[in-house]
């Protein structure tokens, strides 16, 4: 007689990180338009030959925001892509 192993819970961790991930990855779209929007800004000034403390800040600017488009492809791209917990069947495997 064969039996089915029964599949082991999600864990509230696993719960968390998935909805941690999916949040992170719907602001995706808003940070890269951000950053987008402020190298325009960086270029414009770079452009109009504005002072040095002006290029500083909007520099630092586009820092911060790149650093947060980054950030957020980071953590959602670090971990190995899991199915969503609530998948159901066997995992897939890569037909590589």
């Amino acid at each position: 007689m064969l039996s089915i192993a029964r599949r082991k819970p999600v864990s509230p961790e696993a719960l968390r990180r998935h909805a941690a991930d999916v949040a992170l990855a719907a602001r995706f779209d808003e940070l890269l338009k951000r950053a987008q929007d402020t190298e325009r800004v960086f270029r414009e000034a770079q452009a109009a030959h504005a002072s040095i403390a002006d290029l500083h800040r909007l520099g630092k600017d586009l820092d911060r925001a790149l650093t947060d488009v980054a950030t957020t492809i980071g953590f959602t791209g670090a971990r190995p892509r899991q199915r969503p917990p609530y998948a159901r069947g066997p995992p897939r495997r890569n037909a590589c």
